[in-house]
């Protein structure tokens, strides 16, 4: 997301002449997501428009390039300063595309060489296997040729850990793993009400997010003098009327 600041200071994106000081020197926020949607944020003293209508301040509002946004009824924004998002979704899905070709080409290309390997492949010759009792060794007649071999050796294969899949002389548990317990909790896996996988908590008032009112998003609290959140505030939400 693009953020342009908006006002008739040197520094911002969007510079607004104003030799009144009308205009703020940080007026309005314009925010540009890369799908295109677009929300302004005023910040002024003088008040932000929509198409006439003066918006809160520091609360986002939903504007289109078609809307007619002023700011003080002073300088109007001009919409051609603010550029336009590049389409990514298209250069994905021409990504996408460009691989399904690539990868049938391969598979197309694999799928000839091994038609023609198929076809080279000689006949299978017949084997004859006999044993002596004698001397328990094995002769093979392939084409007319005659070999022997010696008895073969039968070898079990030693056993494997179910947890690390290492033999079991080489497991440090020698195959019985202690069980794991839960970061949140510290109780048994096995034991444990949610299996290790705790639901997320809300930071505000610490219930589950599925238990929390608000979805784990409670409202920020603002300030009734100067509209900011209370903790912007510079007199914490308690302005004095003294003055």
């Amino acid at each position: 997301m693009r953020v342009y600041s908006i006002g008739r200071e040197v520094g911002c994106d969007i510079v607004i002449n104003d030799n009144t000081d009308v205009i703020s020197r940080r007026h309005a926020i314009l925010n540009v997501e890369s799908s295109g949607k677009m929300t302004i944020v005023d910040q002024s003293h003088n008040g932000t428009y929509v198409n006439g209508i003066r918006i809160s301040p520091n609360v986002p509002v939903p504007v289109t390039r078609k809307d007619n946004v002023s700011f003080a009824h002073i300088a109007r924004l001009d919409w051609n300063r603010v550029p336009k998002p590049k389409n990514v979704w298209m250069y994905v899905i021409i990504g996408i595309v460009a691989l399904a070709i690539i990868g049938a080409g391969v598979w197309a290309a694999i799928s000839f060489l091994g038609s023609d390997n198929d076809k080279d492949k000689s006949p299978s010759t017949e084997v004859t296997v006999s044993q002596t009792p004698s001397d328990s060794t094995q002769t093979s007649t392939t084409s007319g040729q005659t070999t022997e071999s010696g008895p073969t050796d039968q070898t079990t294969q030693e056993k494997k850990c179910s947890t690390c899949h290492k033999p079991l002389s080489k497991c440090h548990y020698n195959g019985k793993h202690p069980e794991r317990t839960c970061s949140v909790c510290h109780k048994r896996i096995s034991v444990c009400e949610y299996g290790g996988n705790h639901p997320k908590q809300c930071a505000t008032c610490g219930k589950p997010i599925k238990e929390c009112q608000y979805g784990g998003k409670h409202p920020v609290e603002k300030c009734a003098t100067c509209g900011k959140p209370i903790k912007e505030c510079e007199f914490n939400g308690k302005h004095r009327t003294d003055r």
